[in-house]
């Protein structure tokens, strides 16, 4: 066969020095590097980049090839090799010659024709996919290359099967990964990566396709990982699917799970560790539809306490020059109106409006402490129970921004509450000065009687009375803005879940509110009340959750209130409600 490029044949030669030399795909590739010289001839460059990509299944990607190879790194918007979707014609044909000219090597027949194979070049891609496909099965005995890679080499040769239709070979490969799980397992020291690997691709058969031995093969895996929590799982997870559609099979093995995660959830050195072990093993019980275990998990989650759990609390102090404190306070008690006080009160906001700001800000603070943001982060509420287990950078970024809004707010607390007590202790601050104040914006009479009497109880220092006092009124203002501006408050029967008909939450109503009040305010209101991955005052309070309510916590309670109050109506052109301005 004719080649499409000029090889010389000292480039020949080094491509197969390096070969000969029986490293890994890696190894290989750094030697040629090496051998080739500083300027190699650019279509030997194109096979040592084809050696270079990592098998990482990526199934979210659409191109085929970059689903299955991918490059050996990405920085920002660059990468090498390029994807394998956008490798040339001109590499394409390359790896073609390098593939007849170096047919004797497995190692770098199996890359060359699966690339190819993946895409579909030239006119019998069908013949790359063989090449690939036999190539893979024999490296299971190229003894440089890592066990797990080499399992690898095995699932991907019996993929290729699936996709090209090689029923024949199917048999054939589905028989040698049998043989090479029965050799891992029969190590005094398994290795689960490859077995593992292995064992799951068979699991992935049809149930006709399956090999009799597979089941042994699980209970061989289950005995050799038992020391093991997390790989005895991974096995038992995997008669949970063979398990199918039958319900007693699938309760049977779901059980063991279960009882596979108490176990190490009572043998855990950490509390948290423990907890994360009752929350996989309620996972697979809630799935399963274990009612029993379901609602046991739940109790002994619930049972653990902030105590139980072994956690450190870290505090800072920072002392500021009392003349800056003043100055700061002095500015919102400046004239001798009570209601201006509160007005401008009302119009600070903790949380910054300039978002692209918190955010750099954010990346700033992430970029120092770079490890912390690199593990899984498990978020607990004022109870100590989890609420949101934190993986990846885009939700540990979000939940980083929302810490970063949530201090701001808390440090605020405590000015609000200097600020507030200094204004209701001036005996100008009547409750007719309160309520005029209040009755300034959407406020109506009846809900600023009740917000009246909850700044009383804070003047009082009852400030339990004051955040419940005014938590609800606050809510019932929010809703009957939302009604005014045509937002949905209730959820019919017929469009419910359960058939019956309720009111949408204080979250979901502050959410409706977007783009019809100020963001910063909106976004403020939605981390002190409702959401429950910051303060969420609201439903801590309202729901008994709060065993001490601070003059912090009822400071800020009324400080929303105040800010609330200087939202206005506006009216459109055509004499309808539109946005709120503060």
């Amino acid at each position: 066969m004719a080649l499409a490029h000029e090889w010389h044949d000292g480039t020949i030669a080094a491509l197969k020095m390096a070969l000969d030399e029986g490293l890994d795909q890696h190894e290989t590739a750094a030697r040629m590097i090496a051998l080739l010289g500083p300027e190699p001839q650019a279509h030997a460059a194109s096979v040592v980049r084809a050696l270079q990509y990592h098998p990482v299944p990526r199934p979210h990607l659409k191109d085929p090839g970059s689903r299955i190879y991918a490059p050996m790194f990405e920085i920002g918007g660059s990468c090498h090799p390029e994807p394998l979707g956008e490798a040339t014609e001109e590499t394409l044909s390359a790896w073609a010659d390098a593939l007849d000219l170096l047919a004797a090597y497995p190692l770098v027949v199996a890359r060359l024709a699966d690339l190819l194979w993946l895409r579909r070049f030239g006119t019998k891609p069908y013949v790359y996919a063989q090449a690939a496909q036999q190539a893979l099965r024999a490296l299971w005995a190229y003894p440089s290359i890592a066990e797990v890679y080499r399992a690898d080499c095995l699932t991907r040769a019996l993929d290729i099967t699936a996709e090209a239709g090689m029923k024949k070979h199917t048999v054939e490969t589905v028989g040698e990964l049998v043989s090479a799980a029965k050799q891992v397992l029969v190590n005094p020291e398994p290795m689960p990566g490859p077995c593992l690997r292995l064992l799951t691709r068979l699991a992935a058969l049809s149930a006709k396709q399956r090999p009799v031995e597979l089941a042994g093969l699980l209970d061989a895996a289950g005995t050799a990982f038992s020391a093991d929590p997390f790989n005895l799982d991974a096995v038992m997870q995997l008669r949970l699917q063979l398990a199918g559609a039958d319900p007693e099979a699938r309760r049977t093995v779901a059980t063991d799970i279960v009882e596979l995660w108490e176990r190490a959830a009572e043998d855990a050195a950490a509390p948290l560790v423990a907890i994360r072990h009752l929350e996989q093993a309620l996972a697979v019980a809630r799935t399963v539809g274990l009612r029993e275990d379901t609602q046991r998990l739940l109790v002994r989650l619930q049972e653990i306490s902030r105590g139980d759990q072994g956690l450190v609390e870290f505090s800072a102090e920072v002392n500021l020059p009392s003349e800056h404190v003043e100055a700061f306070i002095g500015q919102f008690l400046a004239g001798d109106d009570p209601r201006a006080w509160l007005a401008r009160f009302g119009s600070y906001c903790p949380v910054q409006a300039d978002r692209d700001a918190v955010a750099e800000q954010v990346r700033a603070a992430m970029r120092e402490s770079p490890i912390y943001y690199l593990t899984t982060l498990v978020k607990l509420n004022v109870q100590g129970l989890p609420v949101k287990i934190l993986s990846g950078d885009d939700a540990r970024f979000a939940q980083a921004v929302i810490d970063h809004d949530t201090r701001g707010i808390t440090f605020w607390g405590v000015f609000a509450a200097e600020i507030l007590g200094r204004i209701l202790a001036d005996p100008r601050t009547t409750p007719e000065a309160i309520a005029g104040f209040l009755t300034e914006g959407i406020f109506d009479e009846q809900v600023s009687d009740g917000l009246v009497r909850a700044f009383g109880h804070f003047a009082a220092g009852w400030y339990e009375e004051a955040l419940l006092c005014a938590v609800p009124r606050l809510e019932t203002a929010l809703r009957s803005a939302s009604m005014e501006l045509g937002l949905v408050v209730y959820t019919e029967p017929a469009a419910a879940r359960n058939g019956l008909g309720t009111f949408v939450g204080l979250g979901e109503l502050l959410a409706g509110l977007k783009g019809l009040t100020p963001d910063a305010e909106r976004a403020y209101l939605t981390l002190l009340l409702s959401d429950p991955l910051s303060l969420n005052l609201r439903n801590s309070a309202l729901h008994g959750l709060m065993q001490q309510v601070s003059k912090q916590d009822a400071a800020l309670a009324l400080h929303a209130a105040a800010t609330v109050a200087l939202w206005h109506r506006t009216t459109t052109n055509e004499g309808g409600a539109s946005p709120a301005e503060s």
